[in-house]
């Protein structure tokens, strides 16, 4: 048997190391030059885009939005308040979206520490076909001969920690994780719907200014062509007619630029909104929004960020968080650990024209041990 398996070592080592090159996650020049020149395998991205598009099937939102997005469903997409632009980013928007999700990841990995420190149950069981040739023995009860039989091991074991000073700061750790990532969400909405406030502010300025600029064009060009008929009845000389088109020339090129920024904010505004929108409303600002820095001193202002602005609060978690990591190393390495165990084994030799023969080998035996342990590390 040693020799099967020093045989059976060797091999694996030799096939092992014959597709090392297939295996290795390095970034060589070879490999980067490839990607560069050919781009990802194409039937690994034949499977990627498999993938996608099943999760795109199976997704109820990312169906919804590509039906809105779609010639069709969008040719008259009415025009959108900014009520309905802020509830449509704060269900769509992707930043909000990855902010809840880790939200959910840090709430199993929390979860997952809890279950660290609940008792661990292991089971195992190894079933063998024997085949044994005793060919010379000076025991009289293991005779000459040949055997054929089955084997059954099988052993449980029942894990229960008592002190261990590394999960228990792990199960801090989680907690402190799952408060980062709750703040780091509070921080993303209230950045994404500032941005969504202020971009919808542009827009909105910029769609009045198309409309100054389209009513001012149109009043030029009456102009012009008042202008241009009193030119023809001789009562107005050219220069005036030529100072009016050259106006009207460039109140166009104001109007392209400004239609170009109202169009690019719209873009930004369906980024942030998942939303296609086309037009936005006429906005008023609010009485009670001006004054505000006059209201509010400094020392309030300071007091209340530091309370309640979840970029401070992140950061002093994330002070927490480290030193938490730093003593759950420590703790992981150096401190005791006391665990207590069970463990319940099986065997099964029956079959076997020796099992019964010595006490070494019982054709079936059963024995539990349950005990504390106490290791260092």
């Amino acid at each position: 048997m040693s020799t099967k398996f020093t045989v059976s070592v060797l091999l694996l080592a030799t096939a092992l190391t014959a597709c090392g090159d297939g295996l290795t996650s390095k970034a060589k020049p070879e490999r980067l030059s490839g990607l560069l020149d050919g781009g990802i395998d194409a039937e690994r991205q034949a499977a990627l885009t498999t993938r996608f598009e099943n999760a795109i099937a199976n997704n109820d939102v990312a169906t919804a939005l590509q039906a809105e997005f779609d010639g069709d469903s969008a040719s008259d997409a009415p025009t959108v308040s900014l009520a309905d632009t802020l509830q449509a980013a704060l269900e769509r928007n992707p930043e909000i979206g990855r902010a809840a999700q880790r939200i959910n990841r840090a709430d199993a990995e929390r979860l997952n520490a809890i279950f660290g420190y609940l008792p661990q149950l292991t089971a195992s069981a190894t079933y063998a076909q024997n085949e044994q040739e005793v060919i010379e023995t000076d025991n009289d009860v293991f005779q000459l001969g040949t055997a054929s039989y089955p084997s059954l091991d099988a052993q449980v074991e029942l894990r229960q920690p008592i002190f261990d000073l590394g999960r228990i700061y792990g199960l801090k750790l989680s907690s402190a994780m799952r408060s980062s990532a709750e703040v780091e969400y509070i921080a993303t909405v209230q950045k994404v719907m500032y941005e969504t406030f202020d971009t919808y502010l542009r827009a909105a300025q910029s769609r009045n200014r198309v409309t100054a600029l389209q009513r001012r064009q149109g009043l030029i060009s009456r102009q012009l062509s008042a202008e241009t008929t009193r030119a023809d009845a001789g009562i107005s000389e050219e220069s005036a007619k030529n100072a009016l088109r050259i106006e009207v020339a460039n109140i166009g090129v104001d109007l392209s630029q400004e239609r170009l920024r109202y169009n690019t904010a719209l873009s930004d505004l369906a980024f942030l909104s998942g939303k296609r929108i086309t037009n936005v409303t006429t906005l008023s600002t609010p009485a009670g929004v001006f004054g505000t820095e006059r209201r509010v001193s400094a020392e309030a202002a300071i007091q209340t960020a530091s309370e309640n602005n979840p970029e401070l609060l992140g950061s002093v978690i994330a002070v927490a968080e480290q030193d938490l990591r730093k003593r759950q190393a420590i703790s992981a390495d150096f401190a005791p650990v006391l665990e207590a165990f069970a463990r319940l084994q099986y065997e099964d030799r029956e079959a076997s024209r020796f099992g019964g023969g010595a006490a070494s080998h019982l054709s079936k035996s059963a024995h539990c041990t349950s005990f504390m342990a106490v290791q260092s590390r």
